[in-house]
């Protein structure tokens, strides 16, 4: 195989990644929006943070590494 195959692969399966990542990040947003029960728990707002610190990384740290791939 040649190197840009490769790297094109790669960068399929990392857009993809990508995509599936934040559909699932935006589908639970969605349900703590929607659901009073889950935000009044005390421990679901640590949940809470954690998802949205991941839905930064996702945003910021992915996207630049499908980038570089892309180059």
């Amino acid at each position: 195989m040649k190197f840009s195959t490769i790297k094109e692969i790669i960068f399929l399966i990392l857009t993809i990644q990508l995509i599936f990542s934040l559909l699932c990040t935006i589908f639970l947003f969605i349900q703590f929006a929607l659901n009073r029960e889950l935000r009044r728990r005390k421990n679901n707002h640590v949940l809470l943070i954690l998802l949205f610190v991941t839905f930064l990384q996702v945003n910021n740290q992915d996207q630049i590494h499908v980038i570089m791939i892309s180059f």
